[in-house]
């Protein structure tokens, strides 16, 4: 037993002089932060380095008025938003109660007799803990890299908001334009089923052949009777990213509408700028540093701390002094610093873990870029193939339309003609699609930063 106490004894003179020369040096307990690092190539593999990397306002570039209207729209009454505020807000107020030094309460109270004042008086009551290990400021350090972390949360938010609305309105667009490429399908076989029931009644077409076109059209208003539906669906899509409850009708779905297609390039930066732009990256680093400083935290527990208590009350039109009574009390962890130590090293493990969470997001962050370069080019020249792959197909059934007059084709043939134009024009529309897709899902994979100017692109 002897032994036990002189052992804690000597214990206790150990802490009171660890936390006596942090006390003296000014210094708070714990690991330092210092910003982490990761090995980047100096440049994406399918693009030259430019100077400036993603940017505010990059939606812009797509000249669509209507499209601009509904982002900034989306920007202000988004719930997802909204709720990424709130967190923001929530984050502010822990930041803010962090524990003082010294909490003075007070209370002022009143005696009377028949009606008249007697006597009153006043009291605070003071409590606090003097920490001399900087405990304190580690808390605070981890509060505000807390709320750090929450604000970009909310830009990383804005982003996905920003995603999911331009692309829905993207996807709204295709159906538009698929709606009205069928539409125009159903018109022109309706014309070629004209003519090919003139040269059945001269005798120079059969019955089958006369169905055969009837087919087609058949199959035609079967896609135009979904995508109308597709786009009723598109559109309730949009309104619920605007905050808005659907088939209110603040979306309107419209047959025909123009696609939007990005105008000019797509700046990029390099890898290193996405450190600074993704928000998600940002928001990681806050939380390392957070972790870090909550290894403070646990590491100031371990030495002793100084807590004071008391009371000071006077009563008015006394003439003797205020009465006061002050407490203190000296804690020292002697007998758990098993289970501090064990605090401290699980705190290490979570900021180390931070530290991966880090890493492992600035790798994403490389891959996204890099697989959105590559789909952006990819999609940019399946669209010129489009278009050019749709000026042949209208060349050939134009030019068989009048081979069709002459009997120099077959109806089998022309109707082949007509399936290809029409498959034609919607993989166009789909390249179409797929660029502008492809050119948001480059920005946001690049944070989207910085303000923008307009050019051209292929049509």
């Amino acid at each position: 037993m002897r032994d036990f106490l002189m052992k804690a004894l000597r214990r206790r003179r150990a802490l009171w002089v660890g936390a006596g020369m942090v006390f003296v040096s000014g210094c708070a307990v714990g690991p330092e932060f210092s910003a982490p690092d990761i090995s980047l190539p100096q440049q994406f593999s399918t693009k030259t380095a430019q100077a400036q990397p993603a940017m505010e306002g990059w939606w812009r570039r797509f000249q669509d008025p209507a499209l601009d209207q509904l982002v900034d729209r989306a920007l202000r009454d988004n719930l997802t938003l909204a709720q990424a505020q709130a967190r923001v807000a929530a984050a502010q107020a822990q930041a803010t109660a962090v524990d003082p030094y010294l909490d003075v309460t007070g209370r002022v109270a009143a005696q009377t007799s028949d009606g008249v004042n007697s006597a009153g008086s006043s009291s605070q009551s003071v409590l606090g803990t003097l920490s001399f290990t900087g405990a304190r400021a580690r808390r605070i350090e981890s509060a505000n890299a807390a709320l750090s972390a929450a604000r970009n949360d909310a830009d990383a938010a804005r982003l996905t908001v920003l995603s999911n609305v331009i692309i829905a309105v993207i996807d709204l667009r295709f159906i538009s334009a698929s709606l009205a490429l069928r539409q125009q399908d159903q018109a022109r076989q309706q014309r070629s089923l004209r003519d090919i029931q003139v040269l059945r009644d001269n005798g120079a077409a059969t019955v089958t052949e006369v169905t055969q076109a009837e087919a087609l059209i058949a199959e035609t208003q079967i896609d135009i009777a979904n995508q109308t539906g597709e786009l009723a669906r598109q559109a309730n899509r949009v309104s619920t990213l605007l905050g808005l409850p659907a088939g209110l009708g603040a979306v309107r779905p419209s047959t025909g509408a123009r696609q939007p297609l990005p105008q000019g390039g797509a700046p990029q930066g390099i890898p290193a700028d996405l450190i600074r732009n993704r928000p998600d990256i940002r928001a990681a680093e806050d939380r390392y540093r957070a972790a870090v400083a909550d290894i403070g935290v646990a590491e100031a527990a371990r030495y002793p701390s100084l807590s004071l208590t008391g009371s000071i009350t006077a009563r008015s039109g006394a003439t003797d002094a205020p009465a006061g009574i002050l407490g203190a009390a000296i804690n020292i962890p002697v007998f758990d610093q098993g289970a501090r130590r064990a605090e401290v090293n699980r705190r290490e493990a979570v900021a180390f873990g931070a530290l991966l969470d880090w890493r492992a997001r600035v790798l994403l962050a490389v891959e996204d870029v890099e697989t959105a370069l590559a789909t952006l080019d990819a999609s940019s020249r399946a669209l010129r193939a489009a278009n050019r792959l749709t000026s042949l197909r209208q060349t050939a059934l134009d030019q068989s339309r009048d081979l069709l007059g002459n009997q120099a084709i077959t109806i089998s043939d022309f109707l082949d003609r007509e399936v290809a134009l029409s498959q034609a024009r919607a993989a166009r529309a789909r390249a179409r699609r797929d660029l502008a897709v492809n050119y948001v899902l480059l920005q946001i994979a690049q944070g989207a930063q910085r303000p923008a100017a307009a050019g051209t692109a292929p049509s």
